[in-house]
């Protein structure tokens, strides 16, 4: 999965960064760059695969009583032969390497508290990135989450760590455990 998130962020890079408007607002911002990344992410997908590539799906386990809205994921790996069973990913524009009180908010509140994820023990958050330097935002992710951010041979070091952590969730039905927490961070300036 994140093999092809990876490929899909390369074509992203080469086709679509130099055409952005930054100045957007960053939920617009957010929602134009997770729009054009997901295709780049499905053409990267043998279709063999036991799941497929979906934006904007809904996680309806933890949605709260009418007529609030379902959680929606902004990218989620949904598994094909049960669809309630989706890896998510959450993007947050980072406007400097220094922003990352959101993204960590999204970690504790959405991840961590299994409104995020419940079926499942990872998920991963896109750092989209317009000014600064990844190695400054997992500084700013570990020490704002309290954790070590390790970096994973398989990935570049330079753009993806992952952290671990414990949740407990209350409901019997989802994943309490370790969660494993993919941290991408994705340069959107040339």
């Amino acid at each position: 999965m994140l093999e092809a998130v990876w490929k899909g962020y390369d074509d992203l890079f080469a086709d679509v960064i130099r055409t952005l408007d930054i100045t957007q607002a960053a939920d617009e911002l957010e929602r134009t760059i997770t729009q054009v990344l997901e295709p780049r992410i499905r053409q990267h997908l043998s279709g063999d695969e036991p799941w497929d590539v979906q934006h904007g799906s809904y996680e309806y386990a933890t949605r709260k009583p009418p007529p609030a809205q379902p959680p929606q994921y902004d990218i989620a790996f949904v598994l094909r032969r049960n669809p309630r069973i989706m890896w998510p990913l959450e993007a947050k524009v980072l406007r400097n390497d220094g922003a990352v009180a959101p993204y960590v908010r999204d970690v504790r509140e959405e991840f961590l508290t299994g409104r995020y994820a419940p079926h499942v023990n990872g998920g991963a958050m896109l750092g989209y990135l317009l000014r600064g330097c990844p190695e400054t935002v997992f500084c700013g992710i570990s020490d704002r989450l309290a954790c070590r951010l390790e970096p994973l041979r398989k990935f570049d070091p330079v753009r993806h760590r992952i952290s671990v952590h414990h949740r407990e969730l209350a409901n019997p039905d989802f994943l309490s455990g370790a969660f494993w927490c993919h941290h991408l961070v994705m340069k959107m300036y040339p």
